[in-house]
């Protein structure tokens, strides 16, 4: 909110993206390690949306704050608030384990950290649900996360807000499918089948979005929802590498799934904008570049492909996964 220059912009992009990391991760081992395992997919999904409502003030609400207040103003805003929540959590977590008594060294922990990276990166299975989880969450961290609106803005002619707000709707997909999705699959317990339906739906929502010409608003906020709705299928993927891998093992196996999913992000993102300039023709406004509707459906059509993907890799999946040793 208060830099002056690129590089300190992006060291603080780093610190936040640092920062955000534990939150999911936190959640995860608490859900397995604290709650009913028989309820994992559905306390996963739970937690999880809880955690897309930011996401959802953060793309048609923010838009509008920012248009009214400013951008540094809102940014400084959201980091009082992440000051104030986690003065929050460092409370609760605090009373919560004053009894624990701790008696390992830190060698020991560095060590066993070691010992059960290697014991979930040595189980094919792990890899596997790694990049199904990585094509289902692709398009939820670059196309919605980036791309969505400067898309619907170019492609379909949305305004800025109704580009946001349609981005959004990605998110609030996530929010009602997390919890659902994971209580279906907990009833049937078949958490493959689950995927590569999921995963065939995310694919046919998505296509008609980058597509399709001339698509309403009606239309267009629709299908992102369900592309979120589908997409959230990519939950299931902790708790199926959960089951795979070693109970002693579970928060390494919880960290490589996430940590694979967000590499694929940070690739994707400027891989679209790369893509982007692949195909553009040096056609600037106002010393803005300016892409065609050829350019942007030759760069996201990644975003499809990512769902091709999740379902070819999904295939490769353990009908009834069986906890390792």
């Amino acid at each position: 909110g208060v830099a002056q220059t690129l590089g300190l912009a992006e060291f603080s992009r780093v610190l936040m993206g640092f920062g955000s990391a534990f939150a999911f991760v936190g959640m995860l081992y608490i859900a397995c390690h604290g709650l009913p395992h028989r309820h994992l997919s559905l306390l996963i999904g739970i937690g999880n949306s809880a955690g897309m409502l930011g996401a959802v003030l953060g793309e048609g609400p923010l838009s509008i704050a920012i248009e009214k207040f400013g951008w540094r103003e809102v940014t400084i805003s959201a980091g009082i608030f992440g000051l104030f929540l986690g003065l929050i959590v460092f409370i609760l977590f605090r009373f919560a384990h004053t009894k624990e008594k701790k008696h390992t060294t830190r060698a020991d922990t560095f060590s066993v950290v070691l010992k059960n990276l290697k014991k979930v990166c040595t189980n094919v299975q792990t890899w596997i649900i790694a990049c199904v989880a990585t094509g289902l969450y692709a398009t939820t961290t670059a196309f919605a996360g980036l791309w969505c609106i400067p898309f619907l803005q170019s492609v379909h002619g949305f305004s800025k807000e109704e580009a946001g707000f349609a981005s959004s709707m990605i998110f609030v997909g996530w929010i009602v499918g997390g919890p659902l999705i994971g209580l279906i699959s907990s009833h049937l317990g078949k958490i493959k089948s689950v995927m590569i339906i999921c995963a065939v739906g995310g694919l046919i929502s998505l296509t008609p979005v980058i597509y399709m010409p001339a698509m309403n608003a009606f239309v267009a906020f629709t299908l992102l929802f369900f592309v979120g709705f589908f997409s959230s299928a990519e939950l299931l993927g902790f708790r199926y590498a959960v089951e795979i891998n070693p109970i002693f093992a579970r928060g390494s196996a919880l960290a490589f799934t996430n940590f694979a999913v967000m590499i694929a992000g940070a690739i994707l993102q400027p891989l679209v904008g790369y893509l982007l300039e692949e195909k553009w023709y040096t056609v600037k406004i106002h010393e803005v570049p300016v892409y065609t509707t050829g350019d942007y459906l030759f760069a996201l059509s990644i975003f499809p492909l990512s769902f091709i993907f999740a379902i070819v890799m999904a295939l490769f999946l353990k009908s009834r996964p069986e906890q390792a040793k």
